[in-house]
């Protein structure tokens, strides 16, 4: 099986805007388009640098979680709330995942439509801002 470099940096710039612009909004957050786009433009670097033969270390659980924390700061700032919604970040991305899998080898298109999917529930889901409910 052949793997592009470019092709997957792409996939992974789009798949993770889609679950940061679905964060936002399960949260009640205004989307922050650029946030958003850099924030995934960089994970999409990371898992670019992932495939690279030189920097397969990066692929550990240190460096994951690094990634994600940078990714989380960059796309949704540093106050109090970045903690909550990296976590609902990272809730949608294992949806995404085992939506992903059930799926099977559907290939780019596939992947793509999950993430599609993943956003369009966020969508219908929570219509109302979801900050703003009370939990007992």
């Amino acid at each position: 099986m052949r793997l592009y470099l470019d092709l997957a940096v792409i996939l992974n710039f789009v798949v993770d805007l889609l679950l940061i612009l679905g964060t936002n909004r399960i949260t009640g957050d205004e989307p922050g388009l650029c946030r958003a786009a850099a924030g995934a433009l960089l994970g999409a670097v990371y898992a670019g640098a992932c495939l690279l033969p030189g920097l397969r270390f990066l692929g550990n659980l240190l460096w994951k979680s690094v990634s994600l924390c940078l990714v989380c700061i960059c796309a949704f700032g540093r106050g109090k709330q970045v903690l909550r919604r990296g976590a609902i970040f990272v809730f949608l991305s294992m949806a995404l995942g085992g939506i992903a899998q059930i799926m099977g080898k559907g290939g780019i298109g596939a992947l793509v439509a999950a993430a599609a999917g993943v956003l369009g529930l966020c969508i219908l889901g929570f219509r109302e801002n979801a900050s703003h409910t009370t939990v007992p």
